[in-house]
Order: C-alpha cells, then sequence, then structure tokens
C-alpha cells in the first residue's frame, strides 16, 4: 500500500495508524524560540524548484504561517526514506518545529514519504508521487503540497484523519491524493491552532 509512512525509530509502517509522541517541541517567547514557524522545508538537487515555490505557498496558506526555507539539501544515501528523514533533522533551523525535505528517492516508489516525530524531521517522495503525472507538473507540484502540508500537521502533534478530503487523510494511490484538499478539515484546523496557541506560536488569524 502507497502511503505517507511514520517512522518509529528505524521502522518504516506500511500505513499511516498513529503518530508516536514527537520530540518535545521549542516553545515561542519566554523561555523558548522567538519567530517560531510550524516547519522548514527544503529541497534536494533533483526536485524542480517551481515545485519548492508551490509547496512553500500551499504551507503558509494552510499553516497560517510561512515556513521556512532551508538551502539545497543531497540524500545521504539511507536504506530506507526513514533514514532520509532522520538524517534531515541535522540541517532543522532552531526556529522551525519540524523539518520537510522533498526528495527524489527512487529506490522506494510505493511510499509518498515517511515522518519521524522523533526527530522531527519528514520527507516527501517526489518520485513516488509522480506515478500517472508524465509532463503535467502542476498537478506533481499539487501533489507534493498535500503531502508536504500532511507530513508538517502530523510533525505538529496532529494525527491522521479519517475524512477523505482532510490533507491528514492516509491515501493509499496517488487518486486519492488527487481528490483530497490541500489543507486540514475544520476540525483538525481547531486541533492545529489550538496546539500552536499552547506553544505560544503567533500565526495569522483564519481568512488571512
Amino acid at each position: 500500500m502507497k502511503a505517507l509512512a511514520i517512522g518509529m525509530s528505524v521502522v518504516l509502517l506500511a500505513g499511516v495508524s498513529a503518530v508516536v509522541s514527537a520530540q518535545e517541541a521549542p516553545a515561542e517567547g519566554e523561555g523558548g524560540v522567538s519567530g517560531l514557524v510550524p516547519a522548514a522545508v527544503a529541497r534536494d538537487a533533483a526536485v524542480d524548484e517551481s515545485i519548492l515555490k508551490v509547496v512553500i505557498a500551499n504551507m503558509d496558506r494552510h499553516l497560517q504561517k510561512a515556513p521556512m526555507e532551508v538551502p539545497v539539501i543531497r540524500l545521504v544515501g539511507a536504506d530506507t526514506l526513514v533514514g532520509e528523514a532522520e538524517a534531515l533533522a541535522s540541517v532543522r533551523p532552531e526556529q522551525a518545529v519540524c523539518v520537510i525535505g522533498l526528495i527524489k528517492y527512487v529506490s522506494d516508489l510505493e511510499t509518498f514519504g515517511a515522518v519521524v516525530p522523533e526527530s522531527r524531521s519528514g520527507v516527501i517522495n517526489v518520485a513516488a508521487l509522480a506515478e500517472g503525472a508524465g509532463e503535467d507538473s502542476d498537478l506533481l507540484a499539487k501533489r507534493v503540497s498535500k503531502e508536504a502540508v500532511n507530513a508538517a500537521l502530523l510533525l505538529n502533534g496532529l494525527k491522521p484523519c479519517p475524512n477523505p478530503r482532510c490533507a491528514l487523510f492516509t491515501c493509499a494511490d496517488v487518486a486519492g491524493i488527487d481528490q483530497k484538499g490541500f489543507g486540514a478539515c475544520p476540525p483538525c484546523l481547531y486541533r492545529y491552532l489550538d496546539n500552536v496557541k499552547e506553544r505560544g506560536m503567533t500565526v495569522r488569524p483564519l481568512g488571512q
């Protein structure tokens, strides 16, 4: 089954069924980190910059705050997507709750990505999401954007959602991703906003 998998230590799950507790995320303000953002995002050199721009714009809209952009990253040659996600943790900015890497991982075309809550890092497998897209770069960018928001929300403390229109819905194939929305459904969105409020993070009001 294709899915955005969750890594627990070095175990890659076949599908998303539960989120393990993330490493304690930083708080903003007194005793914490100033200028906190919900995510940072990066790409490897094989991923077109135009996809990164679409992802950043979509994350800005649906996380209610623009993500930080990390310079181009290099794959470490890990045996699994979880390994690549764990390695990515080293480039997470202090101000970012998590870091998401957009990578072309051709060694596993059966998995859309992986998140590792323990290291607050995740990767989106652009190669797997390209299935059936052909030369349609807009379609590919939309798929990557949806899964990037999915990963960022998971790493900000949310859980998979049963609503097939929610970005947090676990899709078994690209057709499911094409059908779901770019952002969280209202219940998940309000849970996300409660989470960031508890952390003291400043985000835009809804509708702005």
